[in-house]
Parts: structure tokens; C-alpha cells; sequence
């Protein structure tokens, strides 16, 4: 039987944003011990090498900001890093990906701010004018998945303008609220595109202006919660975004009461909303249990005010319940009468149905045989072929759900079945029946995939212990490239935060035995890129050549249009510059140990996105205050 392609990626986005999100997690504040070298250290040799970097003069405005700097008593290479900027802003004329000369402008104008302000606004002013007359253009590179082919020219706008608009609102709010306001409350339509498929509907209703002061909201969230809270709430006079779920529950941390009224809000407007994708998607504010399952947090290391908010609500999950019930009745009697019209919508309706059941047994117990009666009405109408949606609150224990998917005759009702009997078992720490479960299952991606993300949860959950042996032994057993490599790079930065550096070190070398190992690919370059961002936090020699060689192996795939098809490829982080598996990460890091070897590297990229990201990166290493404050201390 086909694996539906829409559940595949699906569990592989699961996967792949667990390990990003657990990684990122782990990273905190560290000395960077690559920046206390000796007076005979590669980097001062490299400065002597390279006069001729030393030796540039800026100018212009460049030049009155150095001068001012010095005055202040700053690192001499600020100074540089200014200089660096306007090299890059010079470069910029010649790439002819406008997408590209953009985001590069609009990122130099937040390094830029605090030394020029009134620059910097209108460099990001000009950004957001040029995003706004963007129209379809054919890169020179490969797109970098196929979920961007299917992005109307509209829909990138939108993308871009709500990366600059999260630029603006750290450093001039009433200047990103009068850029957003300039946005068309129904701009993924602007272009009168006929909506023809329920994937391009889908994609409409999550990149609109919405979307936008969505992005803005999360950005300031931690700084600003009012104005988050604020955000959050105009972001509901377009309509219920996908994303607003999400962001409302990191409100949620900071001021529940105010939270709580805006969801409250969302439900209102849900009830005059198409039913859709974004039904399901505000079950995890009012019941966010059952997706606990799926994080591997450590509810120790939280305050009590976050574990709080883990828990479900049962009132507003009435509440939430007595909506969708009203939405998949208007679905049922639709589909009545469209006969089957709207597959889009009943296919949405149907998983809703399936997943929420359980809910009312539990908080809704009068409408639940209704709820099951709609649902096998639905179903009937989809027929047999359609996906069986994963049923979140459904409350079976591992081994009641590992009986039924032994009787389940169908195979890929019976691998969910496994895979939720995994999750279980992960939720209970006993990760060898996990992997022993996950073993179970036919389909050999499903399988390793289960397998591995098991694998790695338990690495982490040893990790937090301080058990490194066993986490080793579990992350060695680890199939896919990347997942070892997050494994491993956790393992190191859980040491250094220790002091630990030998055992780092150990598990660096591991790493690198590993890639060398391996085959070239576009998940071997981003192993080195991961690989090399934890080493650079303590020998900065074996993170330059790591980094080398990620280099050296991007410039010979993107010759062969091989490097931007991975998941991971700097495109698809553009909205988290500052993750971990960005190229960002170790070359802002490697730029302090050695800030002119860093540069020579980042140029020696021939793609031209990377080469101003890595450029991008080094300026920023700079010009942020955290080198400031470590050579303080």
C-alpha cells in the first residue's frame, strides 16, 4: 500500500522539528573559549597575513560611525563590521534574486540601528517598498522543497514583509504598525487567483496579513507582551490563522487572563469561519496534554507558571468542544447537500471528527454520541480510501494500542497505531519496548523513522539526567545522518555547559568520524554545519576546518542542483536566522576566534545566498554585545 504523501511529510516534519526544537533548547549561554587564545594564536597570525583587510579605509557613513566608535572606546572590529555592511549592500546590485537582495538589506538594517538609526530606517523601509512591488521571479537556484512551488507570488510577498516587519518592531513599533497597515486585508486573493485545490486554499489561509502580525507577535513576545497581546488579537480581523493557536499559547505564559479572552474571541470568529484546517489546530490551546507526548521537555528545568499552562482548561475546552460540534454539524449537512463537492473541507472535517472524539467523552459527554455519529457519516462519504487521522485524545495505554494494531488488518491504520503505542511508551520512559514497538511496523521509512525518533528522545532524556553513557549508546544507534549529529552536538554542548571539555571533544571527534564516513548529500553538509557550530564554542581550529569542508561540499552539490533540496538549507530557515542548523550559528562564532579567516571562508561559498548569510553572520559576531561582555569578563 502507498504511504499518503501528505502523512509521510507530516510525520517527518514532526520529527525533524523535535530534534531542531530539543537542540535549540539545550544551546544556552556559554564562555566562548575560542576567543581566549594566546598572543601566538592562528588568529592573530592570520591578522598579521591579511594587511590588506586591516588596512581598509571606510567611508562615508561608514567612516563617521567609526570614528564615533572610537570614541567610545568599541572593539576595532565594529568598525570593520560596518565596513563589511556596506561591502555587502554594494554587492547586492549584482544579484539578480530580488527575493534575496531583500532579505539581505532588511537584516543589515537591524545590525545597522543602533549606530544609525535613521539609515537603518530607511534601509528597512526600502526593503519593505521593494517586497511589496515583488513579483514572480524564476530563481537561478533550485527551489529548496516543493511546498515553495506551490507559494503564489502574493504569498512570498507576504513571507518576506512579515521577516522585515519582525525586524522593525524590536526598534520602532508605530513604524512596523504603519508598514503592516499598508497590507490588504485579503492580500492572498489580491491577485484574483481561483482557489482550485483545498492545499492552495489551505496555503491562503495561513500567508495573509494575519500571518504577518502573527510573526510580529512572537518576535516581541518576550519583550513586549502587551503589544504581542495586541497583535495577536488584529490578527483575528482577517480571520483564524493555523498559526494563531500557537502563539496565542506563548502568550498564554505571560498573561493567561489576557490569553484567554483573545482565544475566546477566536472561537466567535471560528463560528463565522469556512471549517478547515484551522478547526483542529485550536484544540491545543484549551488541551494541549495529548501534544505533550510528542515534545521530549523536561518538566523539571520549567517554572511553575509553565508547567501551568500545559494543562488542559476544562472549561475552555467546553467551550472550544461546542463550537466544532456546531462546525462539523454545518460540515455534514454541506456535504449533504454538495454531495462531496468540497473534499477539502470534509477531509478537514472528517480528521477533526476523528481526533476530537475521545475530547467529548471527556469534557462534552452529552454531544459525544452525536460527534461519532457525524464522524461515521463523514466517513462513509470519504469512503474507505481516505487517511485515518491520528486520534490525540484518545486515552489507551501502550499495550492496549499494540492489541489493536495486532488485529488491525489494514497496514497503515496498523503502523499509526504502533507509532502512537511508541509515543506512549516514550511518554513513560521506557524507550527499549518503544524501539522494539516501532520495530513492528511494516513500512521501512515509517519504521526508521519511528525508530529513530525514539532513539533520539531517549538520547535526550539521558542527557538532562547526566547519563551520557546510555545517551551515547542510544544516539549510536541512530539511522539517519542529521538525528545522530543533533544527538551528538547535544551530548557536547550539555558538556561544555559542564566544563567538561574532554569528554566535547570526544563526542565531536565521534561526530566528525561519522560524516566522514557517510556519503555526499545535501544531510552531510548540514551534519557539518551542526557539528561544526558546537565545536567552534571551544576549539575554533577544528570548527574551521568542519566548516571547510560543509563548504567545499555545498559549492561541489550546488553544482550539481543537489545542495537546496534539504529541509535544513539556509531557504528553509529563513524564518529562525538564529537556529542552530543555520549556517549563521558557526560563523558567527567562528568570526570571533578569527574574524578575516571566517570571511575568506564565507566567500568561498559560489552560491550567493549563503555567501551574504555566512557575510551577514560574521558582522553580526561583531557588532551584537555578547563578545563585548565576554571580553569584560
Amino acid at each position: 500500500m502507498p504511504c499518503p504523501t501528505n502523512l509521510r511529510s507530516s510525520l517527518v516534519a514532526l520529527a525533524l522539528s523535535l530534534a531542531t526544537l530539543t537542540f535549540w533548547t539545550s544551546v544556552r549561554a556559554t564562555s566562548s573559549i575560542a576567543q581566549t587564545q594566546s598572543a601566538n594564536s592562528p588568529s592573530q597570525r592570520a591578522d598579521q597575513k591579511r594587511a590588506k583587510g586591516q588596512d581598509q579605509k571606510p567611508t562615508g557613513a561608514a567612516a563617521a560611525l567609526a570614528s564615533d566608535l572610537g570614541e567610545r572606546d568599541a572593539s576595532p572590529f565594529e568598525g570593520r563590521a560596518l565596513i563589511l555592511l556596506d561591502q555587502i549592500l554594494a554587492s547586492l546590485k549584482e544579484v539578480d534574486e530580488a527575493k534575496l537582495r531583500i532579505r539581505a538589506q532588511a537584516q543589515i538594517a537591524d545590525l545597522l540601528w543602533k549606530y544609525d538609526a535613521a539609515r537603518a530606517r530607511r534601509l528597512l523601509e526600502g526593503a519593505f517598498r521593494a517586497a511589496s512591488d515583488l513579483k514572480e521571479e524564476r530563481s537561478s537556484s533550485p527551489p529548496p522543497s516543493s511546498r515553495s512551488d506551490a507559494l503564489s507570488a502574493t504569498q512570498s510577498r507576504l513571507i518576506l514583509q512579515g521577516e522585515i516587519l519582525r525586524i522593525a518592531i524590536k526598534h520602532d513599533s508605530e513604524l512596523a504598525e504603519r508598514l503592516v497597515k499598508t497590507i490588504s486585508e485579503q492580500a492572498s486573493q489580491s491577485e484574483g487567483q481561483k482557489v482550485e485545490d483545498a492545499s492552495q486554499d489551505a496555503l491562503n489561509r495561513l500567508f495573509n496579513r494575519s500571518f504577518v502580525l502573527l510573526q510580529m507577535a512572537s518576535t516581541i513576545m518576550g519583550s513586549d507582551p502587551a503589544l504581542a497581546a495586541r497583535l495577536i488579537r488584529q490578527s483575528l480581523d482577517t480571520d483564524v490563522n493555523p498559526m494563531f493557536a500557537g502563539v496565542l499559547f506563548m502568550l498564554k505564559v505571560h498573561d493567561r487572563a489576557r490569553a484567554d479572552e483573545i482565544y475566546r474571541v477566536a472561537l466567535q470568529k471560528l463560528k463565522l469561519q469556512p471549517a478547515g484546517n484551522v478547526l483542529m489546530s485550536l484544540s491545543v490551546y484549551a488541551m494541549p496534554t495529548p501534544f505533550m507526548a510528542f515534545l521530549p521537555l523536561n518538566l523539571s528545568t520549567l517554572s511553575a507558571r509553565e508547567r501551568a499552562v500545559l494543562n488542559d482548561d476544562p472549561q475552555l475546552a467546553r467551550e472550544y468542544l461546542e463550537v466544532v460540534f456546531a462546525k462539523l454539524t454545518e460540515c455534514a449537512e454541506a456535504s449533504r447537500a454538495g454531495g462531496g463537492a468540497e473534499m477539502g473541507r470534509d477531509s478537514s472535517c472528517l480528521a477533526t471528527a476523528q481526533m476530537l472524539a475521545p475530547a467529548y467523552d471527556r469534557y462534552l459527554p452529552d454531544k459525544s454520541a452525536m460527534v461519532r455519529a457525524l464522524r461515521d457519516e463523514l466517513q462513509r462519504r470519504a469512503g474507505e480510501d481516505a487517511d485515518p487521522a491520528y486520534p490525540l485524545f484518545e486515552k489507551e495505554s501502550a499495550q492496549e494500542l499494540i492489541s489493536r494494531a495486532e488485529n488491525e488488518k489494514e497496514e497503515l491504520k496498523r503502523a499509526l497505531l504502533y507509532f502512537r503505542a511508541t509515543r506512549e511508551l516514550v511518554r513513560e520512559r521506557r524507550f527499549a519496548e518503544a524501539i522494539s514497538t516501532a520495530d513492528k511496523i511494516e513500512r521501512e521509512d515509517f519504521r526508521s523513522l519511528a525508530a529513530d525518533l525514539t532513539r533520539l528522545q531517549a538520547a535526550y532524556s539521558h542527557i538532562n539526567d547526566g547519563d551520557f553513557d546510555t545517551a551515547l549508546r542510544y544516539a549510536r544507534q541512530i539511522s539517519r545522518l542529521q538525528f545522530r549529529a543533533i544527538a551528538f552536538a547535544n551530548m557536547a554542548q550539555v558538556a561544555l555547559n559542564r566544563n567538561d571539555l574532554a569528554r566535547a571533544a570526544e563526542f565531536v571527534d565521534e561526530t566528525r568520524r561519522l560524516i566522514e564516513q557517510s556519503e555526499d548529500s545535501p544531510e552531510k553538509i548540514q551534519a557539518l554545519i551542526i557539528t561544526a557550530g558546537v565545536t567552534a564554542r571551544f576549539d575554533a581550529l577544528r570548527a574551521f576546518d568542519l566548516m571547510r569542508r560543509g563548504v567545499e561540499l555545498a559549492n561541489r552539490l550546488d553544482e550539481n542542483q543537489r545542495a537546496s533540496v534539504d529541509l535544513f538549507s539556509p531557504s528553509a530557515m529563513r524564518f529562525s536566522p538564529e537556529d542552530p542548523l543555520s549556517i549563521a550559528t558557526p560563523f558567527r562564532l567562528l568570526a570571533r576566534a578569527d574574524f578575516d579567516r571566517a570571511l575568506e571562508l564565507a566567500r568561498s561559498f559560489k552560491n550567493a545566498e549563503r555567501r551574504i548569510i555566512a557575510q551577514i553572520a560574521i558582522a553580526h559576531s561583531a557588532l551584537s554585545e555578547e563578545p563585548k561582555k565576554q571580553a569584560n569578563q
